[in-house]
Formats: structure tokens, C-alpha cells, sequence
């Protein structure tokens, strides 16, 4: 390092003009008196300037004559060479003038011919020499750096010497210090998980630690300067240059968020820190910072940002879908209600009570399918729907379904096409016959609902091991950015179409939700105007036997007759549902019992031995159906009895079965189904 003061340059300029000054002297006596005068006082000012520029310094100066002898020396000379002042360092110079009897160098006595003034005068020069200093009369020492030089005349003859120091004791101390520091720093970044890195004032960079480097596979040369910025994501290269510049500017601490390759190309997210490390004036010597990885923090973030749209998406589709729901309750009720008080009119026509009936009839058919539509998908979110696996004959169903839709869809003044490929021997497979029923249904009321021209298909092709449905409408069609979401829940509530607004919004997520159960998938193609397509696959498990049904014994199966006249007790709390029970039952009763509470049917059925036949309803008040069931057990155990429920869940034949009753049927009651179940324990 260059210990060297501007003092010491003054100092030789000043010697040099003294010289010449000392030179025009000795020249002075060929001079006039006025001119002698003249020169003297060029000496005279020229010892002055010498003086003041001795004392002024802050760096040991010694001046010699060209035998080695001291001409001058300053202050900072004696306090240098530890002497008290300089009077006490003349003495020992008139005395010793080398000094080498004084003190040693680098623990050693240096030879005469080797000292700083011997070497001066023979023309050497040396600029910040350090050496170890000791007084022999003290155990102190310093470390001293010395410069010297020869004084010449304007000839260049050699007429002196010049010797500058300075104790550099605390200063090699500080630098001690600090490698020791630097060394420390280094160890305990290279330690640190995080990234660490060190700037220039102007923000080039100076130092990585090894993290960096393991991440960003770029070398410390790579880094250097401005390769700091090599990792950085494109889109914030600008963003993190224009921050750094700003915070070099204003002094700040530097924050920001972005993204920094890894060695593999992968991008991830990265918190970078970084503070000023500034001087006793306040100015910035250097930045020090860190990166810390926030990768994994910042997708939470960004997941926790995705869920709460969705939340609020899934909100205001559920509220879309109360109202829409509160809508397609009172809309069959009103009908309902409506023509049910319209009904009271005693001048009423045949036609208009036919009339007005079919329209109660539709109404309570559109409410109870609103009803199934939010059990089922209450049973399916719940895990209770329960797939019951067994023959079906694939196309017997398709012409079921056919028969059912063909007369609505005429009346649309549309066609509806079936098409069968397999021979009934082949269309009978493994499968939940019912649910299979169920999805062709949802898709053929879509179909219909949304179209008004052209002609509806529907059918299978056998493809591989799957059968694969379609229905396929030349309706509306459907937007290509909601062929995915419509079936979601709710979402048809949100379909900016009139004819949106006549159902639950559940259908085609029941649709779907079966299909999956069944093992095979669901898709749409559609163009908006152009009409859809709807696919659906299940496996194909064909039943080589095959078993046709007599139907004509189907068709008399449904009359319901039996060989005896039955005494049934009806154990229903609804007056409404009692009444329809006992019409239907009307014609094979000889005797009908009616009880409201489960207390009053054990009393009943312990009053009557004879009773045949219990419906049993499960909710009654007092006493549930099944812990009535129990009871009836006790002291009768040839009574039938079928448990009737309007929950519909999974479990509830079995829970049925368990608490003693014979079997189980759902509401509303189908009376064919009912008839099936009363001749299956009575014929």
C-alpha cells in the first residue's frame, strides 16, 4: 500500500531549490554586492520555506549532507524514533548518526553500508519499505515505512540525503483485523443456507458464496460485474435492475421478489435483501446482501389465491343456484296449489278437471325430479350411492327409453332416432342396469330441452372392451370455454339461456358422477347453434345366457291381483300419503287398518293377530317405524311387513331388513312396484 504523503514530493522540490540557492552562493563572490544580497536572501527564504515544510508534515523526515551528518529533521522525526523531543533525538544524532547503535531492524543489526542514508548518497532510492523497529533501550516496537532519496545539484552531483517514515503499527493491525474479519465473514457465509453476496459501491458485484454457485451453475468470474443478473427471469430482469439502481441511488435497503434460474433451467422464487455498509461520513463502501429461497411460500400463495377464487366462484354459483332453486320449487307448487284450489269449482267441466289434473300431475312429476336430482348428489358427495351390478339387456332399455321420450319429442314436431347395433343376444351385459337408465335420461332431457328442430339420436357402438353411448341434438350447442364446466355443480344456474333456469343445475353432474362409478367417462362436442354430441363409455361385460322375459306375464303382473283378500294396517302419519295408499290397495283389502304413530301400530298388530300385511311407515312421531318393526317381531312372527321411507339413502333397505321388516320401497310409491312386492310374499 502507498504510505507516501505529498509533503515528502514539496519537501524534495523545496531541497532542490535550496541547493540551487546554496549553489548561486558559493558562485556569489564573482557577484556584485547588490546581487550577493540578492542571493542571500533567496537562501534565507528558502530555509524558511524548509522549515515550514519540516514541521507542517505529519511523516518522520531527515535531512543529511553529503557525508551522512544531519542538516535538519522535524517533530514527527523524534516522535517517530520514540524520543521525547528533538532535542534528546539531536543529541543521539550528533552522537550516532547512523542510529545503528540505537535500535534494531527486523530484530537484527543492519551493516553500516546498509542504512537508509549510506544508501541515499550513493544515488539509491525506495519508496514504503517496512521493517520491525526496536529502541535497545526499551522492549517497545513499531513497524516503520520508509523512503529515501539523494539530493542534487543542478549538475546532478549528489550533495545530501533525504529519508521519510512513518508508523504504520496500527494501520498493519487494522488490515490484520480486517483479513481476520474477511476470513471469519467467509466461513460463516459459505455456512449459511442462504445466498450471500457482496457489491461495489456501484452495485458490480465482488463476492458470491457457494449457494450461489451450486444453484445458478455460473462461476465467480460469471458472477463478477454484472453477471449477477444472468439468472434472472426475463419478465423480472427490468424490474430488479431498475430496483437496484434506485436503491444505489437513495441509499435504501433493497428489497424485491423474483425468480432466478436454476442450473437446470427451473425457475423458482427468490426474496433478496441487501444493506449499505457505509463509512464514519456516512458513505457507502460496499452493499451486503442475501437470497432466500420463498419458492415453496410464494406457490402457497398463489394456490391459497387460486382457492379463494374458487370459493368465491363456488359462492356465488351455490346463491345462483338457491335462487334458481327456490324458483323451480314454487313453480311446480304454484301449479300444484293453483289448479288444486282450482279443482274446488263445482261447475267445472270433465275436460277442464282432466285438464286440470294432468297439469298437477306434471307439476309433481317436475318436483319430485327437482327432489331426486339433490338426494342423488347428496348420496353421491356423501359416498352412499351403492352401484347393484347385474343383467341388463342393453337394448330392451334403449327401446324403454325410446317408447318414453317419442311422444314428447313429436309433440316438439322433431324426430327421435335409436340405434342398436348388437343382436339381443349380445346387448345383454353386467352392469347397473338403473344407472345406465339414468344417465341416457339426464342426456335425452337435455337433448330435448334445448332443441327445437331437426331430429334427437341416441344409441351405443361397442368399441374395444367398452360400449360407447352418444345422444347427439341439433339444439343450441354450447360455448367451447364451458364444454368442462358444465359438469360442475350449480353452473347450469349460471348459463346465460332462458331454458337454463327449468332445472337443478345437477343433472349432468349426477351424469357424470355415474358414469365414473360404471368405470368409463363422459365428454361432449358441441358448436354453439350447431347443436351437441355427448359421449359416454362403461365396460362391456356381455351375459352369454340369455334370459327373455314373458311379456305378457310382465304385463299382468301389473294389475294387482291375488288369489285372497288381504287385512293390511297402514301405519302413515301423512294423511295424503295414507289416502293414496289406500286406494291403491282398495281392491285386495278385505279389511284396511290405519294408524298414525308407531305406538299405535305395536297396539294394533298385538290386537289384531290376523293382520297380513304392515306398511310400515320409518318417521312417525312417538315411535320410529324401525323400533316399532322390533316390537312387532316379539310376539309376531308371520307378519309381513314393508317399511316405506321418503329418504331414499344408502343403507336403509338393509337398516329396514335388520330392524324386522320384510321389505323395503321408496317414496313416492310406485304402484306397480308395490303390486310386484305384495304378490311376491302373497302368491
Amino acid at each position: 500500500m502507498n504510505y507516501q504523503s505529498k509533503t515528502k514530493s514539496e519537501l524534495i522540490a523545496e531541497l532542490e531549490q535550496l541547493s540551487k540557492a546554496y549553489s548561486s552562493l558559493k558562485d556569489s563572490y564573482d557577484l556584485s554586492n547588490d546581487e550577493q544580497s540578492k542571493v542571500r536572501d533567496e537562501v534565507s527564504v528558502g530555509k524558511i520555506k524548509l522549515e515550514a515544510a519540516l514541521e507542517s508534515s505529519s511523516d518522520a523526515i531527515f535531512i543529511s549532507d553529503v557525508n551522512g551528518r544531519f542538516i535538519n529533521f522535524n517533530e514527527a522525526f523524534a516522535t517517530f524514533h520514540k524520543f521525547k523531543n528533538k532535542v534528546e533525538c539531536a543529541k543521539v544524532l550528533s552522537e550516532s548518526p547512523s542510529f545503528l547503535d540505537v535500535y534494531t531492524i527486523n530484530g537484527e543489526l543492519v551493516p553500516p553500508d546498509q542504512w537508509a542514508v549510506p544508501r541515499a548518497l550513493r544515488g539509491e532510492t525506495s519508496t514504503n519499505s517496512e521493517y520491525l523497529l526496536r529502541r535497545k533501550d526499551t522492549d517497545e516496537s513499531w513497524v516503520g515505512s520508509y523512503s529515501y532519496a539523494p539530493i542534487r545539484n543542478r549538475n546532478g552531483a549528489i550533495i545530501g540525503s533525504v529519508v521519510t517514515g512513518r508508523d504504520v503499527t496500527e494501520l498493519k493491525k487494522a488490515l490484520e483485523l480486517l483479513r481476520k474479519s474477511e476470513s471469519e465473514f467467509r466461513l460463516l457465509a459459505e455456512s449459511m443456507p442462504q445466498i450471500v453476496w457482496i457489491t461495489r459501491a456501484d452495485g458490480l458485484n465482488i463476492y458470491f458464496n457457494q449457494q450461489w454457485i451450486d444453484y445458478t451453475g455460473l462461476t465467480l468470474e460469471e458472477s463478477s460485474g454484472n453477471g449477477w443478473a444472468k439468472p434472472f427471469h426475463p419478465d423480472d430482469r427490468q424490474k430488479a435492475w431498475n430496483a437496484w439502481q434506485n436503491t444505489i441511488k437513495n441509499g435504501a435497503i433493497y428489497g424485491l421478489e423474483c425468480r432466478l434460474r436454476r442450473f437446470d433451467g427451473i425457475y423458482k422464487w427468490w426474496l433478496i435483501r441487501g444493506v449499505p455498509v457505509v463509512d464514519s461520513n456516512g458513505g457507502i463502501l460496499k452493499w451486503f446482501g442475501t437470497c432466500t429461497d420463498i419458492d415453496r411460500l410464494k406457490r402457497s400463495e398463489e394456490e391459497l389465491i387460486i382457492a379463494k377464487a374458487r370459493a368465491e366462484e363456488s359462492d356465488r354459483l351455490k346463491t345462483a343456484f338457491l335462487a334458481n332453486m327456490s324458483h323451480e320449487i314454487r313453480t311446480p307448487m304454484n301449479g300444484i296449489l293453483g289448479f288444486s284450489e282450482l279443482l274446488k269449482e263445482p261447475k267445472l267441466s270433465s275436460e277442464e278437471q282432466f285438464e286440470y289434473i294432468s297439469i298437477i300431475e306434471k307439476s309433481g312429476k317436475r318436483m319430485l325430479n327437482i327432489i331426486n336430482d339433490i338426494i342423488d348428489i347428496s348420496r353421491i358427495e356423501s359416498g352412499q350411492i351403492i352401484l347393484k351390478i347385474g343383467e341388463s339387456n342393453i337394448n330392451e332399455q334403449n327401446e324403454f327409453i325410446y317408447n318414453f321420450f317419442l311422444p314428447e319429442v313429436e309433440q316438439k314436431g322433431m324426430q327421435l332416432i335409436l340405434k342398436n347395433p348388437l343382436p339381443s343376444k349380445l346387448s345383454i351385459i353386467k352392469t347397473d342396469g338403473e344407472k345406465v337408465i339414468a344417465i341416457l335420461t339426464n342426456l335425452l332431457k337435455n337433448a330435448i330441452k334445448y332443441s327445437n328442430k331437426g331430429r334427437i339420436e341416441f344409441g351405443y357402438e361397442k368399441k374395444g372392451t367398452f360400449l360407447e353411448f352418444f345422444v347427439k341434438d341439433h339444439g343450441i350447442g354450447i360455448p367451447f370455454d364451458r364444454q368442462e364446466a358444465i359438469f360442475e355443480r350449480f353452473i347450469q344456474a349460471d348459463i346465460g339461456d332462458k331454458r337454463a333456469f327449468q332445472g337443478a343445475g345437477l343433472g349432468l353432474t349426477i351424469t357424470k358422477s355415474y358414469v365414473k362409478m360404471l368405470g368409463g367417462r363422459i365428454w361432449v362436442e358441441s358448436q354453439e347453434g350447431r347443436g351437441s354430441k355427448f359421449y359416454f363409455t362403461i365396460p362391456y361385460h356381455p351375459v352369454l345366457e340369455t334370459r327373455i322375459a314373458d311379456s305378457a306375464e310382465a304385463e299382468e303382473n301389473k294389475k294387482l291381483k291375488l288369489n285372497k283378500k288381504l287385512k293390511i294396517l297402514i301405519a302413515e302419519d301423512d294423511e295424503i300419503s295414507q289416502f293414496l295408499i289406500s286406494i291403491t290397495l282398495k281392491p285386495i283389502c278385505r279389511e284396511l287398518l290405519t294408524v298414525k304413530t308407531g305406538i299405535d301400530a305395536i297396539k294394533t298388530c298385538f290386537e289384531n293377530p290376523d293382520i297380513d300385511l304392515v306398511l310400515m311407515d320409518i318417521r312417525m312421531p312417538e315411535l320410529s317405524g324401525y323400533e316399532a318393526a322390533r316390537s312387532i317381531r316379539q310376539f309376531n312372527t308371520g307378519i309381513v311387513i314393508i317399511a316405506q321411507t321418503a329418504y331414499g339413502l344408502a343403507g336403509d333397505r338393509e337398516r329396514s331388513i335388520n330392524s324386522g321388516c320384510n321389505d323395503y320401497i321408496s317414496k313416492p310409491i310406485n304402484p306397480n312396484l308395490l303390486s310386484g312386492l305384495i304378490k311376491k310374499y302373497f302368491n
